[in-house]
C-alpha cells in the first residue's frame, strides 16, 4: 500500500491551488497508490536536503521524501509543493 501524507506547507500550498490544479494532483495520487512499481514513476534526488524524490504533475512539482519502505507499504511525506519555476529555488 503506498500513502501520500501532506505536510503542514505543502498543505497550505495545496489548498491554495486553483480547483483544476488540485483535482489533477488529487487524481494522480490516486493512481499512484495503485501502481505496481511507484519508483518508476519517480525521478529520484540528489543533495537536495531531506528530499528523496519528486513527480511532476503538469506544471507542479511535488517534492516527497520516502518515509517507510516495507514489502507492501511505502509511505511518502509531500515536503514542497510548487509550480516548476519556484520550487528548486
Amino acid at each position: 500500500m503506498i500513502t501520500f501524507i501532506f505536510g503542514k506547507e505543502a498543505g497550505k500550498k495545496f489548498t491554495n491551488l486553483e480547483k483544476i490544479e488540485r483535482e489533477r494532483i488529487s487524481n494522480k495520487l490516486k493512481v499512484l497508490k495503485n501502481h505496481p512499481n511507484i519508483f518508476s514513476v519517480l525521478t529520484k534526488l540528489e543533495d537536495f536536503g531531506l528530499a528523496t524524490h519528486r513527480i511532476r504533475i503538469g506544471n507542479v512539482r511535488l517534492i516527497l521524501k520516502l518515509e517507510k519502505h516495507e514489502k507492501q507499504n511505502i509511505e511518502f511525506f509531500i515536503l514542497k509543493l510548487g509550480h516548476r519555476k519556484e520550487i528548486y529555488r
